[in-house]
Parts: C-alpha cells; sequence; structure tokens
C-alpha cells in the first residue's frame, strides 16, 4: 500500500513511517508532501507546515504549485494562528494574480481565492474579502471555464444558489463525496456571515460527514475544526 493510500485510510502513523523510512537517503518531494499532509491530519501543525515548506523547496520550476502554500495557510489557521493563514492565502492569490505557479486547481487558482474568502469571513476583513472576491470575479469571467470549482466560485458571488452547486457536487460521480464536503463547508461560512449560526453549524456537520469518505480536502480539515469550535 503506498503511503497515499495509507492516509486516505486514516492510517496516518504508518504513513509518516512510511515516508520517513523512504527518505533515509535523504529529502525526497512526494514524500514530504505525503507525510506533511499525515501530519496535518495528526494536528501535528509546526511538522506538517515543515515538510510542505521543504516540499516547495524541492519543486521544479516548471511544475510549480500553489498546493503546499494552501495547505500551510490552513494548518495555521487549525494551529490558531488565523492572521498568518490569512497572510499565507493573501500572498497565494497575489502570486497567481502575478502568474508566479505553473500549476493549480482545474479553476486556475479559485480554491485560494475561497479559502482567502473563508478566513477573511470569519475574521470580519475587509480589504481582504474584497481580494478574495476580485480574484474569484476575475477567474470566473475566464473565457471557456466551467470546471470545479467555479460552482463555488459563482455561488460566494451570488451567481448561483447553494442548491445549484449542491446539485453540480452530486453529479460527480467518484469525486461527489469530497465536493459535497466542499460545498457545505462553503455554505457553512455563507450562513455564518449571515449571521444564522444553527444553519452554519448544521453545514458543518454535513461537510464533515462527506468528507469523511476521502479526507483528503483542506475544506474538510477546516471544517472539522470549526465545527468543534
Amino acid at each position: 500500500m503506498s503511503t497515499f493510500d495509507l492516509i486516505c485510510a486514516g492510517r496516518f502513523d504508518e504513513a509518516v513511517d512510511a515516508c520517513t523510512a523512504a527518505m533515509v537517503s535523504g529529502p525526497q518531494f512526494l514524500e514530504l508532501q505525503n507525510r506533511g499532509l499525515a501530519y496535518l491530519k495528526m494536528g501535528r501543525h509546526a511538522e506538517a507546515m515543515a515538510d510542505f515548506r521543504r516540499a516547495a523547496a524541492l519543486e521544479p520550476e516548471a511544475m510549480r504549485t500553489d498546493a503546499h502554500e494552501k495547505r500551510i495557510g490552513a494548518a495555521q489557521w487549525l494551529a490558531g494562528r488565523e492572521d498568518e493563514a490569512i497572510a499565507t492565502w493573501r500572498s497565494v492569490v497575489e502570486d497567481l494574480v502575478r502568474r508566479r505557479y505553473s500549476h493549480s486547481d482545474a479553476g486556475g487558482g479559485i480554491q485560494a481565492g475561497l479559502l482567502l474568502w473563508f478566513g477573511a469571513s470569519r475574521l470580519g476583513l475587509g480589504p481582504e474579502m474584497a481580494q478574495a472576491l476580485e480574484w474569484l470575479r476575475r477567474r470566473s469571467r475566464q473565457p471557456g471555464m466551467t470546471l470545479w470549482p467555479l460552482p463555488l466560485a459563482r455561488f460566494v458571488l451570488d451567481e448561483v444558489t447553494e442548491e445549484q452547486v449542491r446539485l453540480e457536487a452530486t453529479a460527480s460521480g467518484s469525486l461527489a463525496p469530497r465536493r459535497a464536503c466542499q460545498a457545505a463547508f462553503y455554505a457553512a461560512t455563507a450562513a455564518c456571515r449571515q449571521g444564522d449560526a444553527a444553519r452554519a453549524k448544521a453545514l458543518l456537520t454535513e461537510a464533515v460527514a462527506s468528507g469523511m469518505a476521502i479526507p483528503l480536502d483542506i475544506e474538510f480539515d477546516l471544517a472539522l475544526h470549526e465545527h468543534r469550535r
């Protein structure tokens, strides 16, 4: 079983041991990435951040992705360092604007904008909220843009309803649980912004339940954390 499969199975201790053993002769990009993810799931946030940073440093320039920085921001948020998380996600969005990444999500960086929107919503940060919304508008207006997570951006921008996003998430085949988790998480953030704490809590419960099937996404970790608060 691969280290990634161990993480998917929730066998995080084994994944850490396997990644560490695979790097006995020196650090390796993929193993650092996977070990960081396992550490994140275990609540070992400092170790997760360290591995994500080391993985980013080893990443070939032609393959540079925003995934590590987004996860570093998530680890900071989960560790109670919300201001640092906001700064990290804001920096990712700014680097996306400057086209400093070779790869991102299928929406060309929409997830980073969504994470910044979530953090700014929770902390009541107007400038960061405006920055997130402007980036999401820019991405959603790209010609030919149709792929997930575009529906989430359009929901945040009040261009589609929660029901429409949910329908698209559930029609995603094997990806449906992960996308349902993301949809419920951002709907919970919107409910929180509207002052509907009961609705937000119910949606977070739903996000956690959906994400449990394949607990890989940042939104699952954030939903679990917010649900416990």
